[in-house]
């Protein structure tokens, strides 16, 4: 039997790294997640039938239809503030931006945005990084090597346009129970795109 290169090897689906770029909350800029699920897209089918050919329906593509993502962490209490300092883990970023739909649907705005700006800006961009496995990561760099807080090299990125929460929820309370307390986010988007890495172990984003 001949051997077989790393390049065939197919991504592996536990690592990655969530991005999420809001204007007011700069804290969501990179985000720890457990779970993403939901990224498909399905495209309408329009059937029509022609005069004389009654054996045959006929079907040419519609509107495509891009579904919810869902995201899903455990859930932390918001870090002490001691000054300009967070003591903690924590983060409350993802009820900050849900709550901001109630503020825009009741016609306010959120924050202080700069003077001719359009308040309520609560749709926002969305990167998900499928990150290199070590065992594939041939041509890291330096600081990987080194052990350096970096992420992995990128070899997929999904980039989302204008989503925003249209869920948040959490998992049942059980008094014996002996599980983690998770938040779901769940978000409405208008499309996604997918850039890849060449097949080559050293080739990355």
């Amino acid at each position: 039997m001949t051997s077989r290169s790393l390049n065939s090897d197919p991504l592996r689906n536990f690592r990655f790294l969530v991005q999420i770029s809001h204007p007011d909350l700069q804290s969501m800029a990179r985000m720890g997640f457990m779970a993403v699920s939901g990224l498909a897209v399905n495209n309408e089918v329009i059937p029509y039938r022609e005069g004389g050919n009654n054996t045959t329906t006929r079907k040419m593509p519609g509107q495509s239809d891009f579904g919810p993502l869902t995201l899903t962490r455990g859930f932390m209490a918001a870090p002490i503030v001691i000054g300009t300092a967070d003591i903690g883990t924590g983060r409350d970023e993802i009820y900050k931006w849900f709550t901001q739909i109630f503020t825009v649907s009741l016609g306010g705005g959120f924050g202080k945005e700069p003077k001719g700006q359009t308040q309520g800006n609560f749709r926002v961009g969305v990167t998900i990084d499928v990150l290199a496995h070590p065992i594939t990561q041939g041509g890291a760099t330096a600081s990987h090597a080194a052990g350096v807080d970096k992420p992995p090299p990128t070899k997929a990125r999904f980039t989302l346009w204008n989503a925003w929460p249209m869920g948040y929820s959490f998992s049942d309370l059980e008094a014996g129970g002996n599980a983690v307390f998770i938040e779901t986010l769940t978000l409405a988007h208008e499309g996604w795109s997918v850039l890849t890495a060449g097949q080559d172990p050293g080739s990355y984003i």
